[in-house]
């Protein structure tokens, strides 16, 4: 739906400013070898050109592999939400020459092993082949890696999406590279445990361990001891309901998994660390009584009674079951800290646990402790805390994972500023964790040995996803490329700025990741917006409002005190002159600057033009002491610093443009429309006037019926002056230069009613400036890079809905 009045010429040429946002992807397409692609691949080979994904192409399966096919699909719907296509996935015999993504297997480069591929790219054709389709797979991430970061993105984007020319023949060191989740210290659920998944597809890992049972809960279903999870499942570290996963549950995860091929090893840690069955079963113990629930992190209490019969028909019965559920190859069975359980009895149990578990078709991998006993023919040690016992399995002729405590486990902090984590192993920031070679870790014990590593992620500070992404990221791409990549390719000073460039890709997947400072993110220039003090205004420093959201997106917004700028600027041979002031929206009393206004800054930066995110004030009784419109001076002087910087910037000072979002629209068309722009005191003569404005969500209404209170609250105050309220009113003081154009993001938005930009645009008729509003059908209140609130919808693609209305794209 688009209603519009007379366009004048002025209008016309901000509107074609704006026309380049989608189209300079097209400029500096990197050569293949300049790529940032982790794991780093064995070998690349530039050639010239690329190849792009349109309409036209489609996605070909050669043979009739069901397998592949499934590969093919898994591709398509990669693809499908950033760029809006759904490319249809066709079984043939034989293959288009063009406009053509072929996926094949072949048996003849032996090199390759399972999960090597070879990815062929042209400007006709891109073609991904492999000895198996777990390679396919492996190479479907690569081409992942080869667009840009935006195709992670929930909702259709500009584009153009293209492939680098070239060839990468590629393949793992280690069979074995893996990541284990803690499920028993703090419970997570199934949709978590699949993100999971997702983030170890993504950089080409392929095994998920999940620690099942431990102290504080059980965490799976055993239908021949349901009080495991009846009793011992309750709770978590805490006090916390605890959870677990029911067996229908389990083999979703191990079909969504196995669809990714990754495989599950479950760990069901014994003797030790089994307080939640001795709980819950009082049998199992010695003394015949169930112990009580525990929700603390001490460990080495607790122990299975290894003298009884009982306990080892339970351990048959968990295994039994354990092992139909999972079709992979290993269970795992703990072992470790056993302080409670007397060495004489520990190694005889950990006998018979060996052979219970080879008994039901498994191979068993244990912590190192289990070296201890007579390491059985496939059994595997878990190096994490001790090289003598690393050793003793290796004499024993077994094969070693490798975990080490010190390099491997992600609950250690990065420093002793982390918000959250153990140092009991010591600080583990990002180099560290990335810098060791398992074959040479440990004296003695070389490549031969070793079947691979596991980055290991124990839960005992762990409570919800956000967590658990800021403790592996950026960590888990480097334990990735540890497992992939011969250790001859590593370097750390190389490989920090591939993973600088994966920050974007990061952000597009919503990760909360750990910003360390040792990695060279594209982050921004901050200037302080009143180094001097605000004038004018008395701010309260002490007033800061915390928020914690519900759905762990958000974990802290509070209102500015000290308002200041985010300036991002393109490279200069990216750079277009152009500069947009970025107004995020501010509502419920808190800011949206930090998780919506960095990620556009950065994605109008990689466009060409520079992004700079204000942070402004909002005028609320606790931070402005007496009754300024401060977000408008603040917006004022930061369109000045822009103006005044623009030579040093390289952007043209009349080529300057303000983008607000929600609350922030409402300030961006206070600013647009020119309102007091002298009202305060300035240094010089420099103009605070925008050239050019676009608005999502303008308008405050003064219908309480139709409108949310909490936008106009926190922009004008509950008592607003009468020209503030002529201002917001119909009877705009506007004039035809700079006039606002609209790009309203739901018609069915409760939070922010179109009726209210339908007003405002009404108003803007009635004054006679030229102006656009354009209303869609579908979404909601979510205005960033990333879905919002669960809705498809985001800036860039109403950006180009908006060019198009135009027809300017």
């Amino acid at each position: 739906m688009k209603l519009k009045n007379t366009r004048s010429l002025s209008t016309l040429v901000f509107l074609i400013t704006l026309s380049f946002l989608p189209s300079v992807y097209i400029f500096g397409q990197q050569n293949l070898s300049k790529q940032a692609l982790i794991p780093r691949p064995v070998s690349v080979s530039p050639s010239a050109g690329y190849f792009e994904i349109t309409e036209n192409t489609g996605i070909y399966i050669e043979g009739k592999s069901a397998e592949l096919k499934q590969v093919g699909q898994y591709l398509s719907d990669l693809l499908a939400p950033a760029t809006g296509l759904r490319l249809e996935v066709k079984t043939v015999v034989k293959v288009p020459a063009s406009e053509a993504m072929i996926l094949s297997l072949q048996t003849k480069d032996i090199k390759l092993g399972d999960e090597g591929y070879t990815l062929t790219v042209t400007p006709h054709l891109v073609k991904l082949t492999a000895r198996t389709p777990a390679g396919v797979f492996r190479g479907v991430q690569t081409i992942r890696q080869l667009l840009p970061p935006a195709i992670e993105l929930g909702s259709a984007q500009p584009g153009p999406w293209r492939i680098s020319a070239g060839t990468i023949v590629d393949y793992p060191v280690y069979s074995y590279r893996g990541a284990m989740l803690d499920v028993a210290r703090h419970f997570f659920g199934v949709e978590d445990v699949k993100r999971f998944i997702d983030f170890l597809a993504a950089y080409k890992m392929n095994v998920l361990h999940l620690h099942l049972s431990d102290d504080q809960g059980w965490r799976i279903e055993i239908k021949s001891w349901p009080n495991l999870t009846g009793h011992g499942g309750s709770t978590e570290v805490g006090g916390g309901k605890g959870g677990f996963y029911t067996q229908e549950q389990y083999a979703d995860i191990v079909r969504y998994a196995g669809e990714r091929f990754i495989t599950i090893v479950p760990e069901i840690d014994m003797p030790g660390h089994t307080n939640a069955a001795l709980a819950s079963y009082p049998e199992l113990n010695c003394s015949g009584k169930a112990t009580e629930l525990y929700t603390g992190t001490n460990v080495g209490f607790s122990s299975l009674c290894t003298t009884k019969d009982i306990t080892y028909k339970f351990i048959d019965d968990v295994t039994r079951e354990l092992a139909a559920l999972t079709p992979g190859p290993y269970i795992h069975v703990g072992g470790d800290e056993s302080h409670a359980t007397k060495v004489e009895d520990y190694i005889p149990f950990e006998n018979k646990v060996q052979d219970i578990v080879i008994a039901h078709g498994k191979k068993v991998i244990g912590w190192d402790e289990i070296a201890l006993s007579k390491m059985k023919p496939g059994s595997m040690a878990q190096d994490w805390a001790s090289v003598k016992n690393a050793k003793l399995a290796v004499a024993q002729g077994a094969k070693i994972l490798m975990s080490p405590a010190s390099k491997a486990y992600a609950d250690m902090q990065y420093d002793k500023t982390t918000r959250l984590g153990l140092n009991w192993a010591g600080y583990l920031e990002v180099d560290s964790a990335y810098s060791w070679d398992p074959a040479t870790m440990i004296a003695g014990i070389t490549r031969e040995n070793i079947i691979g590593v596991e980055a290991a992620l124990w839960t005992e500070t762990i409570t919800n996803m956000n967590d658990i992404e800021y403790m592996v990221f950026p960590r888990l791409p480097g334990y990735a490329e540890i497992g992939w990549t011969p250790a001859s390719l590593r370097n750390w000073d190389e490989y920090k700025l591939r993973l600088a460039e994966q920050g974007e890709r990061f952000k597009a997947m919503n990760i909360d990741f750990y910003p360390s400072k040792l990695v060279p993110w594209k982050e921004g220039k901050v200037i302080k917006l009143w180094p001097e003090g605000v004038p004018g205004s008395k701010i309260d420093p002490a007033y800061e409002e915390k928020i914690t959201t519900t759905d762990g997106r958000i974990t802290r917004c509070e209102n500015v005190v000290n308002p200041d700028l985010t300036v991002y600027l393109p490279i200069p041979e990216k750079a277009t002159g152009t500069a947009v002031l970025i107004c995020p929206g501010g509502g419920y009393g808190m800011l949206a600057f930090d998780h919506e206004g960095n990620a556009i800054a950065r994605w109008l930066n990689d466009n060409g033009i520079a992004g700079i995110i204000l942070k402004y004030r909002l005028p609320s009784e606790q931070i402005m002491k007496d009754k300024t419109i401060g977000p408008l001076q603040d917006a004022q002087e930061a369109m000045r610093i822009i103006r005044r910087n623009a030579a040093a910037w390289k952007i043209n000072p009349n080529r300057i443009g303000v983008i607000g979002f929600s609350a922030g629209g409402h300030l961006a068309s206070t600013l647009s429309t020119h309102y007091a722009e002298k009202v305060y005191d300035v240094k010089d003569n420099t103009s605070a006037r925008p050239d050019f404005s676009l608005l999502i969500y303008p308008v405050v209404s003064f219908d309480e019926t139709i409108t949310h209170m909490g936008s106009r609250n926190n922009l004008i105050g509950t008592s607003p002056s009468e020209e503030l309220i002529k201002h917001f009113s119909n009877e705009l003081q506007i004039t035809p230069e700079t006039p606002p154009a609209f790009l309203v993001h739901s018609a069915d938005d409760k939070a922010v009613p179109v009726m209210n930009s339908i007003r405002y645009f009404e108003g803007l008729q009635k004054n006679n400036i030229p102006a656009e509003i354009h209303i869609f059908q579908k979404g909601g209140h979510g205005y960033g890079l990333a879905p919002q609130g669960g809705t498809e919808s985001s800036w860039p693609s109403l950006c180009m809905k908006w060019l198009k209305a135009m027809g300017l794209n």
